[in-house]
C-alpha cells in the first residue's frame, strides 16, 4: 500500500473530508474504468419501464457481481473503497435555481428527473429518479454504487415556498455532465395531443384509419399517414411511393395521455392541407333519390338530381354486376365515370354510396314521366338492322386468357370477312380495334340465344379476312392432374410430340376458368399461351388453345411429379409419448429396420431432428383413413440426413437384452442389461397413465426417459426408448436385489416347448396335498400338481410332472428350493430325479439362445455346477442330437474338454462312388445350374449331423489342393438332384461341404453362407485333366460338418400314388391346390398340406403353430408324379380324409334354391343377383357380379369399416338347376332392401313412343310419351355423345338418362336409365306450343360395326406394297413405315408406329385430325407379313418415296456412362471413319432411348432418337441411324468434351483459415506455368467458388471447386466445367506470396516459431508471424482481432515460399521494433 493511499485511510478513519484527494485521484480511475468496459452511470441498462423509475431490484448482489466482473478485477476493490469513503454533503435546504424538475420520454414511458446543481455553472449536477416504494428522489449514481441513502424530497410543492430538502446521507458518485443525461434524448420524436388526429371513417365501404400530424409553424398543414393492416403501425404513403419509409407508432398512456412515437427518418414528401373527417367519407344516397329499372340484359338506375326529380343521371351495372352502377353520361364522354355502389342496411332498406371526391363529367339528363326508360330487347323496326345474330358473330378469348374479350362480326356481303372488336370493361361494349366510334352491345333474348346489338356509327374501316386464333388439341394429346395435396392447382399437361416425352406444363387459372403456361408467363409477366377445355359435338373433351408461340422449350415429362404425397404404413413406424404432450414419431429405414428418423414436435408439427441441425424443416403427420388404420404423410422435400441407427445409440434395445417382470405389488418392470457379461443394467417402471416404462434414475435428473415394447418385421420383441439415458447403469446384484426375491415358473407344453411365465406366487396345501403355483401376470393362468406327482430338484429348481401340467419353480436360493421339497416330502410324494433329464433338460437348455430370462436361469445352473457335472450335461445333450450352435456356445463357456464326440448314429445311406477321373462328374457339377442350394433355401447344419469339431483359424491367403482332398458328390436333397463339391480335413472324417452357385461360376460353402459370409469360395481349374485341382478360401467362419451324415447322402421318404391325392378346391372363385398324404396304417385319416409356391406345399396345422413342415411334388423322366417328404416331423395331429366331391354340409354352407333368388343380366353392367330373405319375395339382399361366378353384396361393401365381403357363389346341381351357396359363418352388416326388379332391368323404348324435335339448337331434343294417348310427356335434352337426359330432373340435380341405340336396320330405339323420375310429366302441347320442328332421326353418328368374318380386300397391303423402317423387325416408338400408292409406287404415305394402340398413324393425316391407321400383321399359313388398313382414307396428299429415309444399322459408336459431368449416358455416332465428325445423343432416362441434343434445341425442336440393339446372329451391339431426320449438322468430335472434370494435385493448392479462423476455408490454386499466378476461393457450404468471379463487373459467375479425397488418403481438387471470367491473380506482386529470401525463420523464448516478413529494398520494415498450434498455421501479431494467417509451402523443386491468407490490416514496422526473444 502507498503512502498516498495510507493517508487516506486514516483520514476516512477520523471522519476527514478527503473530497479533493479521493474524488480527483480515485474517480479519474473509475471513469477510465467505466469507458474501457463500456458501462456509465448514465447506462440506460440501469434504467426501467415498471412503476418505479427505477427498478431497485436490478442492482442487487449478482447484479453487481456481473457489473464488477465486467469492468475488471480492480474494480471490485475501488468501489468498496469508494463506499466506505466519507460522502459529499449537501446543504438541508436547496432553493431555485439550483435544481430544476425535467419531464421526458425514456424507454416509451413518461419520466421525470430532479436535476441538482453543485455550482452556479450548471454543467455538472447530481440527476434523482422519483421511486414509489421509498416516495422520495433517489440519487442515480449512488444507487448504482448500492448506497440507496441519498435522497430528496421537494417541500411545499408548486408554491413559493417550495425548496428541496436533502437528507443526511452525502453523495459518493460523481456529478453528471447535464447536457448529455439521457432524459434529453429521444423527446423530439414524441408527439402528444393535440399536435396529432386520428380520423376513423368509411371509404368504398371499407372502414379506413389516418393519422394527421399539423405541422408546428402551421397548423392547416402536415403530414397524413395511412394504418398498415399487418403491423398497426401508420405509414406515410407519399414518402413510400418516393422509396423511404416513415413509421409511425401509436403508444397507450393512461396516466399522462396517449402519444405518438415517430421514426428517425425523416419525410421526403411536401406537407399537405388538412381535411375534416366529412371531406373522406362515403356519400350516401336514400331509395328517394334513386329509381332502379330492372331489364332482361342488364339492369339501369336514374339518380334524381333534384327534389322535382324531372332531370338527373343515368346509371347502368358494371360487367353484370347488379350491385356496381356506372355514369353513362361519364362514359360516352370518355371521361372518369362516377361509380355507385347498391347496399343494404341492418333493417333490409337499400341505398347508394359513392366514394368521396367524384364528379361528374358531363350534363344531366331530362326523363320523361310516360316512357320512362327504354327498356334493351324491345326495339323497333328502326332497331333491327343493327341486331346481329348468333351464326354471324364469333366470340374468342384474348392473349392472355380473358374468355370472350374478342368479337368477330362477319360481314353479309361476304362470310370470309369480318370486322375485329375488343372487349372495354369500363363501357361494357366491344370497341371496333380500327375504328374506335362503332361499338356493339351482347345481350340475350327471350330463348336465351346470344344477339348483338350495334350503335348507329358506321365503319371507317375495311373489314379483314377472318384468321383462328386458337387451336383445337384432341384429348390424345394432354393429360389433366387433378389437385391433390401435394399439387394445390391442377395442372395440364399438352405433349409436344407424338412419343408424350416432352410436354408443356399449364396451371389452372381459377378466375378465368382456363389454363396458362407457366414457364411462359414467368418469362414475359405479360405474354399468356392459354388454354380452355370444352366438349365437341360427339361429347370428347378438346382443348381450345391460343395460337401464340412459346416462349419456353418443352420439358421432359415426369409422371412420377404429379403422383401424391407417399404414405407409410402403420408397420414402419412408431409413437411413443414422453408427456400427454410431448411425442416422438419414429419412422423405420426400408432397407435397415434398425435404423430410424427421429420427428419431434416443433409448435404443433412432427419436424425430423436431423435435418432440423442442417436448417431443412422436413414435416410428417400422422393421419388415419376410413377404416381406421394410421399412417403417416410425408412433406414433398427430401431428407439431407442419414438414418439413426437406433441400435448403435443403445435406443433400440433387442429381447435378449432385456427382460420383463413383475413385483409383488402387480407392477410390471423391464430391466435392460449392458456390458458384456450383462454386468450393470437400468430398471424401467410402468406408468398407467401414459401406459409406457419410464426410467425412475433419469426422472430424478430432469430428463424422462420413457420406454415400449414393439414388434418389428421379423416378428422379435425390441424396448424403443424416447431418447438416450444420462443415468449410468448400476451394478446388477444392487439393482435386481429386490427383483429376485421371488419363484419364477417354467411350463412345458405338450410339444415339449418351454416358456418363461416369470414371478407366480406358490401355496402348499397339506390337507388335500397339493402344489400351487399362481403367475403373478394376469394374462397367465395358474398352475397345479398333486403331492402324487413325479418330482426332482435340481440345486435351487424344482421340477414337477403331473398329469395336468408340466412345470418348474426356480428359486431364490437352494435353501428355499431344499425346503419346500422337504414340505412336500412328508406326504411320500414321488421322487423321481431322472425326470430331469428326461423331460425338462433338453426344452429348457433349446431356450437358451431365445429367451433371455430362460437364459439367466441356465447360466445360474452351470455356474453351480462343477467341471464334472457340466460335462456330463453336454454330453447328454450330445447323445440327444441337440442343436449344433447352443452346444458349441456352451462347450466354449463351461467345457474344460478340448472336443468333444458322440457315439455314431449313422443313417443307411446310398451314396455314389467317388470321382475317380471319371471326366463327365466335375463338368456336370460345373455347368449343372440345377445343383445349386435346396429349394427351401436353406444352409444350415443337417439334423442328422451329430458330430462336428471346434472351428480352426486358417490364414487369408487362398490355398491350393489336388484330388485326393477333395470330392464331387451327386444325391438327392428335397427330391431334387444336387451336386456338392466336398473339401476333406486332414483326417478325412470331416469336411466342408460347398454348393454350385451358376451367378458367379463358383461353389460356396453351405455353411459360411447361412452365417450371410458369402466370400468362401472355391473354384475348379483344367477340369476333366490331369492337371485338375481346386483353389479356395480357407477363411471359414462355419463349423466342419462329418462327412457321413451329410445332407447329400440323406435318404428321404418318397410317396407314389394311390398313396397321396392332388385336390382342386375352388375358394371365393379362386382355384387352389391341397395335397393329402394318406396315413400308412389307415387310409381314412391323412395329413393336409397347402400348396406355399409350387411345387412346395406346407403342412397347414403344424405351420399355425409355427412349425414348418414341407412337401415336395416331383415329375420323373416317365411323367409319373410323386411327392417326396420333407426331413422335417409333424407335430400336428392326424386329419381326417374329405374327397373333394363330398355332400355339403348343412352346417357349413347356407343353400338358396332357385326359387329364393333373381338374376338381371345386363349389357352395359355388371349382372345383379337378388336373394330374398323369405319366400314373400318382397325383402333381400342386393349382390353385383365380381368374378366368374362369385358375387359380393353392394351394401355391405359400401359400409366403411366392414372387415369382409359378403360373397356367394352361383352353382349348379347334377340336374343343371341353378342354386346359390353361402357361407354360415358370413352374416350381413347392411340392413335388408325391397325388391324392385324395375330399376335393374333393361327398359327398351321403340318408335312411336318418341320423337327427336329442334327449336333451332345445334344438339337435338327428345319427347318420350307416358301413355297411349299422347297428352303427358317427358322433354329430353342431349349432353354428349348417344345420351339423353330429363331436362326437369337435371334442374332438381337428379340423372334419369335414355341412351339412343342403333339396330342393325338403322332403326332407332332408346334404353332407359335405371333411376326413375322424380318430376312430374308435362303436357305435351306445352312443349309443341314454343314452335318445335319434327327431325326424322337424331343426327347421332354411330361407329359403324364390321363383321369379323367378312374381310374388305381393299384394306389389305401385301409385303411388297410396303417398306418397314426397322432392319431388325423391332418395332419401338416412331417406327417409321412407307406405304407405296396403289397408282404410283415412286409415291408413298408415311406412318409412323405408336406404343399405346400397337398400330401405325398416318402423320400428315394426324395434323388434319384425322387418324389413318394400319395394323402389322402375320399370315399363319406362309409367315409372311402383311398390313391391315384402317376404315379411314387419306385427305393428304402422297410423297415422294426415298430409300434414305430408312435407318441404317451402324456400329461405329461410342457409349460414354454419367459421372460428375454428364448427369446422363451420352452416345457418340460417327459420320466418318476418321471419328472427325460425329452425332451426339443423350440419354432419357423417361423413354430409355437416346435423343440427339443438337436436334432438340433447335428451333423446331425435332425428336431424333435411337436405341441400342443387340445383333441375333453375331452378338454385335449396334444403333439404327438416318442422317436423312436430322436437321442439325455433324458437329466435332473432341474426346475432351466427355472426359470426367479436371483434376488438381495437392502440389497445386494450399488451404488456409478465414478472417473468423475457421481452419481450411480459403483455397489457393496455382498456375501450372507460373506458380506466382494464383485463384482465390473461398469456402461456400461444402464447396469452394471463386471470390473473383462472384465480384466479376459482368455478372457474378459461379465457378466452383470441390476438395476430394481418393482411396489412398491423397487430397486433389475437382473443378467443374464453369470457366474463369476473372483474370489471375500475381500474389507476388501484391505482396502476398514471398519467396526464401523475403522472410526468415527464428524462435523465441518460448520457443515458438517465428516468421519475419521483410517489405523494401532495404529491408528495414517487417512483419511478424508467430505460430498457432490451434490452427496450425502462422498468425500476424500486429493485425488484431482478424486471423491474417500464413503457411510456409514447397514447390516441385523442394523451394520453400510463405503464402499470405489476406492483405495486412496493420501496417509493417521497424526491423528493431520487436524484441529480439518476440
Amino acid at each position: 500500500m502507498s503512502s498516498t493511499e495510507e493517508a487516506d485511510l486514516h483520514n476516512l478513519k477520523n471522519g476527514k473530508d478527503v473530497e479533493n484527494k479521493f474524488s480527483l485521484n480515485e474517480r479519474k480511475r473509475i471513469h477510465t474504468l467505466n469507458e474501457e468496459t463500456n458501462v456509465s452511470e448514465n447506462d440506460p441498462s440501469f434504467t426501467d419501464t415498471s412503476d418505479n423509475e427505477m427498478d431497485e431490484t436490478l442492482y442487487s448482489k449478482t447484479k453487481r457481481q456481473r457489473i464488477t466482473r465486467q469492468r475488471g478485477p480492480g474494480f471490485s476493490s475501488l468501489v468498496q473503497r469508494l463506499t466506505s469513503a466519507s460522502p459529499q454533503e449537501m446543504p438541508e435546504k436547496i432553493r431555485k435555481p439550483f435544481y430544476e424538475i425535467i419531464e421526458g420520454i425514456f424507454n416509451k414511458a413518461k419520466r421525470k428527473r430532479l436535476i441538482i446543481f453543485p455550482n452556479e455553472d450548471k454543467k455538472c449536477c447530481y440527476e434523482y429518479f422519483w421511486s414509489k416504494s421509498a416516495n422520495r428522489y433517489l440519487c442515480c449514481g449512488c444507487t448504482i454504487l448500492n448506497r440507496k441513502g441519498v435522497r430528496a424530497h421537494i417541500q411545499y410543492e408548486n408554491t413559493e415556498k417550495e425548496y428541496v430538502k436533502h437528507g443526511d446521507t452525502g453523495h459518493i458518485c460523481t456529478p453528471r455532465e447535464y447536457a448529455s443525461l439521457k432524459i434529453h434524448e429521444k423527446t423530439k420524436n414524441i408527439v402528444r395531443a393535440p399536435d396529432f388526429v386520428i380520423h376513423t371513417f368509411v371509404k368504398y365501404g371499407i372502414e379506413r384509419k389516418t393519422l394527421f400530424l399539423f405541422d408546428q409553424q402551421n397548423r392547416e398543414l402536415g403530414y397524413e399517414y395511412r394504418v398498415q393492416k399487418t403491423t398497426g403501425n401508420f405509414l406515410c404513403q407519399r414518402c413510400v411511393k418516393a422509396g423511404q419509409y416513415v413509421v409511425a407508432k401509436f403508444h397507450l398512456d393512461e396516466k399522462n395521455g396517449n402519444y405518438i412515437e415517430l421514426s428517425e427518418e425523416e419525410h421526403v414528401c411536401d406537407l399537405r392541407p388538412y381535411k375534416d373527417v366529412n371531406e373522406h367519407q362515403d356519400i350516401i344516397l336514400n331509395e328517394s333519390n334513386f329509381k332502379i329499372y330492372p331489364n332482361s340484359n342488364e339492369t339501369k338506375l336514374f339518380v334524381f338530381n333534384s327534389k322535382e326529380k324531372n332531370d338527373g343521371y343515368e346509371f347502368s351495372c358494371v360487367a353484370g354486376d347488379n350491385r356496381s352502377f356506372k355514369c353513362l353520361g361519364c362514359q360516352a364522354a370518355r371521361k372518369t365515370a362516377v361509380t355507385l355502389n347498391l347496399c343494404k342496411n341492418d333493417d333490409n332498406e337499400i341505398y347508394l354510396r359513392m366514394a368521396p371526391n367524384q364528379n361528374h363529367q358531363s350534363s344531366g339528363i331530362k326523363i320523361h314521366e310516360k316512357n320512362g326508360l327504354k327498356e334493351e330487347g324491345k326495339t323497333g323496326a328502326a332497331d333491327e338492322d343493327k341486331i346481329v345474330k348468333e351464326e354471324n358473330f364469333l366470340l374468342r378469348p384474348n392473349k392472355i386468357g380473358i374468355s370472350n374479350a374478342k368479337l368477330f362480326v362477319f360481314s353479309f356481303a361476304d362470310k370470309n370477312l369480318c370486322y375485329e372488336y375488343s372487349y372495354r370493361k369500363r363501357l361494357d361494349r366491344y370497341i371496333c380495334i380500327k375504328c374506335s366510334n362503332v361499338s356493339a352491345k351482347l345481350f340475350k333474348n327471350k330463348t336465351g340465344s346470344n344477339l348483338i346489338e350495334l350503335n348507329d356509327k358506321k365503319h371507317k374501316c375495311e373489314p379483314v379476312l377472318y384468321k383462328e386464333e386458337m387451336e383445337i388439341v384432341p384429348a390424345s394429346k394432354f393429360i389433366i392432374h387433378p389437385s391433390n395435396k401435394k399439387h394445390s392447382v391442377s395442372k395440364l399437361v399438352i405433349f409436344s410430340n407424338s412419343e408424350q416425352n416432352l410436354c408443356y406444363l399449364f396451371f389452372h387459372n381459377g378466375q378465368c376458368k382456363n389454363y396458362y403456361c407457366k414457364a411462359c408467363f414467368d418469362a414475359s409477366k405479360s405474354k399468356k399461351v392459354t388454354a380452355k377445355l370444352l366438349k365437341n359435338s360427339d361429347g370428347e373433351d378438346n382443348l381450345l388453345l391460343s395460337n401464340v408461340q412459346h416462349l419456353c422449350t418443352p420439358q421432359i415429362y415426369d409422371p412420377k411429379q404429379f403422383e401424391e404425397i407417399p404414405k407409410i404404413p402403420s408397420t414402419r413406424f412408431e409413437i411413443l409419448y414422453n408427456s400427454v404432450t410431448r411425442k416422438r414419431l419414429f419412422i423405420f429405414d426400408i432397407k435397415n429396420p434398425f435404423a430410424a428418423y427421429i420427428f419431434r414436435l416443433n409448435g404443433k408439427q412432427l419436424q425430423c431432428r436431423g435435418c432440423g441441425l442442417s436448417k431443412k424443416h422436413i414435416g410428417a403427420k400422422v393421419c388415419s383413413d376410413a377404416t381406421g388404420e394410421t399412417y403417416v404423410e410425408m412433406d414433398e422435400s427430401k431428407h439431407i440426413c442419414k438414418p439413426e441407427n437406433l441400435l448403435k445409440s443403445e435406443v433400440l434395445i433387442k429381447r435378449g437384452d432385456f427382460e420383463q417382470s413383475v413385483k409383488d405389488d402387480g407392477n410390471q418392470i423391464i430391466t435392460t442389461f449392458h456390458g458384456k457379461n450383462r454386468s450393470s443394467c437400468r430398471t424401467f417402471f410402468y406408468d398407467k397413465e401414459l401406459q409406457v416404462f419410464f426410467c425412475p434414475n433419469c426422472k430424478e435428473k430432469d430428463r424422462i426417459v420413457t420406454a415400449k415394447i414393439i414388434k418389428r418385421n421379423d416378428n422379435n420383441e425390441y424396448l424403443l426408448l424416447y431418447c438416450q439415458h444420462i443415468c449410468k447403469p448400476v451394478p446388477c446384484s444392487s439393482n435386481l436385489k429386490k427383483q429376485r426375491k421371488g419363484v419364477q415358473l417354467l411350463i412345458v407344453d405338450e410339444n415339449q416347448k418351454l416358456h418363461y411365465y416369470g414371478f407366480c406366487k406358490i401355496s402348499i396345501n397339506a390337507v388335500s396335498k397339493w402344489l400351487n403355483a399362481d403367475p403373478k401376470i394376469e394374462d397367465f393362468k395358474p398352475v397345479c400338481a398333486s403331492f402324487d406327482s413325479s418330482y426332482a430338484r435340481e440345486k435351487n429348481i424344482l421340477f414337477v410332472d403331473s398329469e395336468l401340467h408340466k412345470f418348474a419353480l426356480v428359486f431364490s436360493s437352494e435353501a428355499i428350493c431344499e425346503k419346500v421339497m422337504n414340505n412336500i416330502c412328508k406326504s411320500n410324494a414321488n421322487i423321481q430325479q431322472q425326470i430331469f433329464k428326461e423331460k425338462f433338460l433338453v426344452p429348457l437348455f433349446d431356450e437358451y439362445g431365445g429367451n433371455g430370462n430362460v437364459a439367466t436361469i441356465i447360466d445360474g445352473l452351470m455356474n453351480v455346477y462343477n467341471d464334472q457335472e457340466r460335462n456330463e450335461i453336454i454330453k447328454f445333450l450330445q447323445e440327444k442330437s441337440f442343436r449344433q450352435d447352443i452346444l458349441m456356445e456352451l462347450s466354449s463357456k463351461y467345457s474344460t474338454l478340448e472336443s468333444y464326440s458322440v457315439e455314431d448314429n449313422i443313417i443307411q445311406n446310398t451314396r455314389e462312388p467317388e470321382n475317380n477321373g471319371d471326366s463327365n462328374v466335375s463338368n456336370d457339377a460345373i455347368n449343372d445350374n440345377n445343383s445349386n442350394y435346396s429349394s427351401d433355401g436353406e444352409f444350415e447344419e443337417d439334423e442328422n449331423t451329430t458330430e462336428k469339431k471346434k472351428p480352426r483359424a486358417y490364414a487369408t491367403t487362398k490355398k491350393k489342393i489336388n484330388k485326393k482332398d477333395y470330392e464331387l458328390v451327386k444325391g438327392l436333397i428335397n427330391g431334387e438332384k444336387k451336386t456338392r463339391l466336398v473339401i476333406f480335413e486332414s483326417d478325412r472324417k470331416f469336411c466342408y461341404e460347398y454348393f454350385w452357385n451358376a451367378t458367379d461360376k463358383s461353389f460356396h460353402c453351405c455353411g459360411c453362407t447361412s452365417l450371410r459370409n458369402r466370400k468362401v469360395r472355391a473354384i475348379i481349374h483344367n477340369a476333366s485333366t490331369e492337371n485338375e485341382y481346386v483353389e479356395f478360401n480357407p477363411d471359414h467362419v462355419c463349423q466342419a460338418r462329418e462327412y457321413s451324415n451329410l445332407k447329400v447322402f440323406s435318404k428321404n421318404q418318397i410317396v407314389y400314388a394311390p398313396d397321396f391325392e392332388l385336390q382342386t378346391i375352388r375358394k371365393n372363385g379362386n382355384e387352389r391346390k391341397n395335397l393329402i398324404v394318406f396315413d400308412t396304417t389307415n387310409r381314412t385319416l391323412c395329413y393336409k398340406y397347402s400348396v406355399s409356391i409350387m411345387p412346395i406345399f406346407v403342412c397347414q396345422k403344424c405351420a399355425y403353430q409355427g412349425h414348418k413342415v414341407r412337401a415336395y411334388l416331383r415329375v420323373d423322366e416317365n411323367g409319373t408324379e410323386y411327392v417326396v417328404l420333407g426331413i422335417e416331423d409333424h407335430i400336428c395331429d392326424l386329419s381326417q380324409y374329405i374327397p373333394v366331391n363330398a355332400p355339403v354340409n348343412a352346417n357349413d354352407d347356407i343353400i338358396y334354391e332357385s326359387s329364393l333368388f333373381q338374376v338381371f343380366s345386363q349389357k352395359r353392367n355388371k349382372p345383379k343377383l337378388f336373394i330374398f330373405q323369405s319366400m314373400e319375395r318382397k325383402l333381400g339382399y342386393l349382390f353385383s357380379h365380381l368374378k366368374e361366378n362369385v358375387y359380393h353384396c353392394l351394401s355391405c361393401a359400401q359400409i366403411p369399416g366392414s372387415a369382409k365381403q359378403i360373397t356367394v357363389e352361383f352353382c349348379q346341381n347334377e340336374r343343371n338347376e341353378n342354386f346359390v351357396r353361402m357361407k354360415a359363418t358370413l352374416k350381413h352388416v347392411c340392413k335388408v332392401r325391397e325388391y324392385q326388379p324395375q330399376k335393374w332391368k333393361e327398359i327398351f323404348v321403340h318408335p312411336p313412343n318418341f320423337f327427336f324435335y329442334t327449336k333451332g339448337t345445334k344438339h337435338p331434343h327428345m319427347v318420350i310419351y307416358c301413355n297411349e294417348d299422347k297428352k303427358l310427356c317427358y322433354d329430353y335434352k342431349h349432353v354428349g355423345k348417344n345420351v339423353m337426359k330429363c331436362k326437369e330432373c337435371h334442374r332438381r340435380k337428379h340423372y334419369q338418362s335414355a341412351l339412343v341405340l342403333q339396330d342393325s336396320n338403322g332403326n332407332e330405339y332408346l334404353q332407359l336409365g335405371a333411376n326413375e323420375h322424380i318430376c312430374k310429366p308435362v303436357e305435351y302441347e306445352d312443349v309443341e306450343g314454343d314452335g318445335l320442328t319434327v327431325l326424322p332421326s337424331s343426327g347421332i353418328v354411330y361407329q359403324k360395326q364390321i363383321s369379323r368374318k367378312s374381310v374388305d380386300q381393299s384394306k389389305i397391303v401385301k409385303s411388297d406394297g410396303f417398306t418397314l423402317a426397322s432392319e431388325n423387325g423391332i418395332l419401338t416408338n416412331g417406327t417409321k413405315l412407307y406405304v407405296y400408292d396403289k397408282t404410283d409406287n415412286s409415291l408413298c404415305y408415311k406412318y409412323s408406329f405408336q406404343n399405346k394402340s400397337k398400330r401405325f398413324k398416318c402423320l400428315k393425316c394426324h395434323q388434319l385430325n384425322l387418324t389413318v391407321s394400319a395394323k402389322l400383321c402375320t399370315n399363319e399359313e406362309d409367315n409372311t407379313k402383311y398390313l391391315k388398313l384402317g376404315e379411314n382414307d387419306h385427305k393428304c396428299e402422297a410423297e415422294k418415296y426415298d430409300p434414305k429415309d430408312i435407318a441404317k444399322k451402324i456400329t461405329d459408336f461410342i457409349v460414354y456412362e454419367p459421372n460428375k459431368k454428364w448427369i446422363t449416358s451420352k452416345l457418340v455416332v460417327f459420320t466418318s471413319s476418321n471419328h472427325l465428325t460425329c452425332y451426339a445423343f443423350s440419354f432419357c432416362n423417361t423413354k430409355k432411348h437416346f435423343v440427339c441434343h443438337e436436334c432438340l434445341s433447335s428451333k423446331q425442336r425435332k425428336i431424333v432418337s435411337t436405341k441400342i440393339f443387340k445383333d441375333e446372329k453375331n452378338g454385335q451391339d449396334y444403333v439404327l441411324f438416318n442422317k436423312q431426320n436430322h436437321i442439325c449438322k455433324p458437329i466435332k468430335y473432341n474426346p475432351m468434351d466427355y472426359e470426367e472434370l479436371p483434376k488438381i494435385p495437392s502440389s497445386r493448392f494450399e488451404l488456409l483459415p478465414n478472417l473468423s479462423g475457421t481452419p481450411n476455408s480459403r483455397l489457393f490454386i496455382f498456375d501450372v506455368k507460373n506458380p506466382n499466378l494464383c485463384y482465390e476461393f473461398s469456402k461456400h457450404g461444402q464447396n469452394f467458388e471463386c471470390r473473383k468471379c462472384l465480384e466479376h463487373p459482368n455478372g457474378k459467375k459461379h465457378t466452383r471447386a470441390n476438395l476430394i479425397k481418393n482411396d489412398a488418403g491423397e487430397s486433389f481438387i475437382e473443378m467443374d466445367e464453369t470457366q474463369h471470367v476473372c483474370e489471375i491473380q500475381d500474389f507476388k506482386a501484391s505482396k502476398r506470396l514471398f519467396t526464401a529470401d523475403q522472410f526468415e525463420k527464428s524462435a523465441n523464448s518460448k520457443e515458438k516459431e517465428i516468421i519475419t516478413v521483410f517489405i523494401g529494398k532495404n529491408k528495414n520494415l517487417c512483419y511478424k508471424f508467430s505460430y498457432d498450434d490451434n490452427l496450425q498455421v502462422f498468425r500476424c501479431l500486429q493485425c488484431k482481432g482478424k486471423h491474417i494467417t500464413a503457411k510456409i509451402c514447397k514447390r516441385k523443386n523442394d523451394e520453400e515460399y510463405f503464402l499470405l491468407s489476406y492483405e495486412h490490416c496493420c501496417k509493417a514496422v521497424a526491423r528493431n521494433f520487436y524484441p529480439k526473444n518476440c
